[in-house]
């Protein structure tokens, strides 16, 4: 499963207002097809597709292009019922308005809690974008996120992944 970002139309003499298409895709032996085509929003970006244990439901991104360099990320859950569908989205509380919240991962700590670990440029961190962690309610939603300070650069701390097994966090 990943998230696909493709322009609609590349010649265009404004460069600010390129339309563009997002989606989840999923690649199996059959192909590679549009997967969960809810989840698409008109002009917001995809990104960030992370799952909980046992596939009870998922956290992902939906992005607003603010300006050609600059993109303005939110995480949002969808729990998946039990026909295989997803449930309404929830906009976590975690987000932060009028920075980018994203990169969203889930872990289990050694005792069994759930963390969704992301990324964000929110005031008071340490440097451009830092990486936080927020324990996992069961409704998908998240308590209130703490900085990893301790991980944290003066640069762009991006793309956590906590592998559960060695108890490790990875980042970029």
């Amino acid at each position: 499963v990943y998230a696909k970002f493709s322009e609609k139309d590349r010649v265009t003499s404004k460069k600010d207002s390129i339309s563009f298409v997002s989606n989840i895709r999923l690649m199996n032996s059959q192909g590679d097809t549009n997967w969960l085509p809810q989840l698409a929003v008109p002009n917001k970006l995809i990104s960030g597709v992370t799952f909980l244990p046992e596939n009870t439901g998922l956290y992902y991104c939906l992005c607003d292009k603010v300006n050609l360099m600059e993109v303005r990320c939110d995480i949002y859950f969808r729990k998946f019922n039990e026909n295989g569908g997803v449930g309404e989205p929830l906009k976590i509380a975690a987000n932060a308005s009028g920075f980018s919240t994203q990169h969203p991962a889930v872990g289990k700590d050694m005792n069994g809690k759930l963390w969704l670990y992301f990324s964000s440029n929110r005031p008071g961190g340490k440097g451009k974008d830092d990486l936080y962690r927020a324990a996992v309610l069961e409704n998908g939603e998240v308590e209130v996120p703490e900085n990893l300070t301790t991980l944290n650069t003066s640069e762009e701390d991006v793309t956590p992944f906590f592998h559960t097994p060695t108890q490790r966090l990875y980042f970029s």
